[in-house]
């Protein structure tokens, strides 16, 4: 399931003031393990997919000459 925004702000929102991960997941009808995922993230910003460098393999047909 995605969680909306507007909902992990309101388990941060929650954290910052004191109350319990328990109370946050009560409150909110989410799971404890919920509000622990969201708390822990410090950073939502977009990760920006990292391609992965692609080598060359080259190898020499039978009867070629190398260098």
């Amino acid at each position: 399931m995605t969680v909306p925004m507007p909902l992990i702000e309101d388990i941060r929102s929650l954290d910052r003031d004191g109350t319990s991960g328990r109370e946050i997941a009560r409150r909110l009808g989410v799971s404890r393990d919920t509000v622990a995922k969201y708390v822990a993230i410090d950073d939502f910003s977009p990760q920006v997919p990292v391609k992965a460098c692609r080598t060359r393999r080259w190898s020499p047909s039978p009867g070629q000459a190398l260098g």
